[in-house]
């Protein structure tokens, strides 16, 4: 988006991937021309968070100051914003005001696209029937970041629920198909971030790169009530192939696999909870930011499916074909569209 106004260096963040850096300068840009800012001063924009050194505190362009992000000026209509409140305000394991206020933050791109759905079941059956290349009778259910019941007659966790942290999704959509069958599809959403979430354990042990590594006591996965390594090596229903795990010479959940391996693992979970005769895995994440995909030059979709049983359960769209998608209906709102993509993608 192109504005007469200068944006000084200085309030442009340039941490992160090169395209992670493109998005900053470009969001900057948006904010300026979208918000009609003509003057640009620290009070402009809304300012990092200090970190436990006491930095930070830093005015980026990419930020909403606090009077504009309170008016949610991040969502692209107050429908948007009302379905934001009522799902994060009091939510204790997300970080409300980088919702409200980072136009860079994936939460919000998610939310942007998500919520228009969540109100339009008959459209989001229609889109993914398209993306599942599957015929879906009904959409029951969609909810944004979903958290696992963990009740004991219906435990859809992986078994590391915390007050203030666990396995989530960023969407979860139940559907009907075929003759009644039942289905549960998980989604991820990315936006700038360079890499899926990590293995927890900050000092690595020596079995962690070792051949037995799935069956390491002090695995961070191993603690009280975790079912990673259960769920993960029950080898008659899991989503994994356990002769292919147990073949690799180190714990392939290392790295980017980490969050992969969770979230599929949730997805069986929830599905098994709930006696759905299907489940799915997908990622949604923008076409060019392929470092997302990359880890130590090796290509963490493809390490990813190797471990699957069943390639199939796991999805990559981008999202613009997504948008695309969306536009061949002629029901959808096209402003929404229009919107977003001015936001986000062009």
């Amino acid at each position: 988006m192109s504005t007469n106004v200068k944006i000084p260096e200085e309030y442009i963040y340039k941490t992160g991937s090169k395209y992670a850096i493109e998005q900053y300068r470009r969001m900057a840009a948006y904010n300026v021309s979208k918000n009609a800012i003509t003057q640009v001063n620290k009070s402009s924009f809304g300012k990092s968070k200090k970190d436990k050194n006491n930095k930070g505190g830093t005015a980026y362009a990419h930020l909403l100051n606090e009077e504009m992000a309170n008016q949610g000026l991040n969502f692209l209509f107050p429908k948007i914003f009302e379905g934001v409140k009522k799902r994060f305000a009091k939510d204790t394991k997300v970080d409300y005001s980088r919702i409200l206020n980072n136009l860079c933050a994936s939460t919000p791109c998610c939310c942007n696209l998500f919520v228009p759905l969540q109100q339009d079941k008959e459209l989001t059956r229609k889109l993914f029937s398209i993306l599942l290349k599957k015929e879906l009778t009904t959409i029951t259910k969609l909810v944004i970041e979903f958290t696992p019941h963990t009740s004991s007659d219906n435990d859809e966790s992986i078994g590391d629920q915390g007050r203030w942290s666990g396995t989530d999704a960023d969407v979860r959509i139940d559907y009907n198909y075929g003759n009644n069958q039942k289905g549960l599809l998980l989604i991820e959403f990315k936006y700038i971030e360079s890499e899926f979430s990590n293995c927890g354990r900050k000092k690595k042990h020596a079995n962690c790169h070792s051949n037995s590594y799935y069956s390491f006591n002090d695995c961070s996965y191993r603690k009280p009530r975790y079912k990673n390594w259960e769920l993960t090596l029950d080898d008659a229903n899991n989503p994994f192939n356990v002769k292919s795990l147990k073949s690799q010479k180190s714990c392939p959940f290392e790295y980017s696999l980490n969050q992969l391996w969770r979230n599929m693992l949730l997805a069986y979970q929830t599905s098994k909870a709930n006696e759905y005769d299907e489940y799915l895995f997908g990622v949604i994440s923008l076409q060019g930011n392929e470092v997302l995909w990359k880890v130590k030059k090796e290509n963490t979709e493809e390490k990813f499916r190797k471990l699957l049983k069943d390639k199939s359960i796991f999805i990559r769209w981008n999202l613009e074909d997504v948008v695309q998608t969306l536009e061949q209906f002629s029901e959808t709102d096209k402003n929404w569209l229009k919107l977003f993509k001015e936001k986000y993608l062009l």
